[in-house]
């Protein structure tokens, strides 16, 4: 299949999918799953097929992911990425839809406090009321979850992590959170 074909079917340009095909562009989980489905490619998880972004299939993937060995850090922090694109694509008043249900732990504690964080960060950022499950005791932290591991960069993304987040323990660079 030629790229302006694959283009066509994903509604796309060809030299968007040149990008994608020469890494030079970081797309969204979405965007993945569409691509392998019109190259006929099945994708190793379940969550191909999702009608929905919302936090409960955001963890259910997570936990996917991190089970895996080795786990799958950098596609885990895809999906939470994609929650925040989801979010955004999402008329304001169905917004809270994608995360009123209490999410299913990702198993992994760091992550379930991340997926809090962002959630009550996307209701502050919207002047939304954030469903009650994101105070829960089990989404804060006891130490310290870096999202990067160059030592170097921790004070800047210390400053830089959205509140909601960094008084969890999570700490994120901000920018890093926007799906390209």
């Amino acid at each position: 299949m030629s790229q302006a074909e694959v283009a066509k079917a994903l509604s796309s340009t060809q030299s968007a999918i040149a990008r994608l095909e020469t890494a030079k562009h970081e797309p969204g989980v979405s965007l993945v799953f569409r691509y392998a489905d019109v190259l006929g490619e099945n994708l190793d998880l379940s969550i191909a097929n999702w009608s929905s972004y919302s936090v409960t299939n955001i963890s259910i993937g997570i936990r996917k992911l991190l089970i895996q060995n080795p786990p799958d850090f950098d596609m885990a922090f895809r999906l939470v990425t994609e929650l925040i694109t989801q979010w955004k694509r999402t008329k304001e008043d169905k917004r809270l839809d994608l995360v009123k249900q209490r999410p299913v732990t990702t198993g992994d504690k760091r992550y379930d406090a991340f997926l809090g964080g962002v959630v009550e960060q996307l209701c502050l950022d919207d002047n939304l009321e954030s469903p009650s499950w994101v105070s829960n005791s089990e989404y804060f932290l006891d130490k310290f979850f870096w999202l990067t591991s160059i030592e170097n960069l921790k004070a800047i993304t210390m400053a830089d992590t959205p509140a909601a987040l960094s008084y969890r323990g999570v700490f994120v660079d901000a920018s890093s959170l926007e799906s390209v």
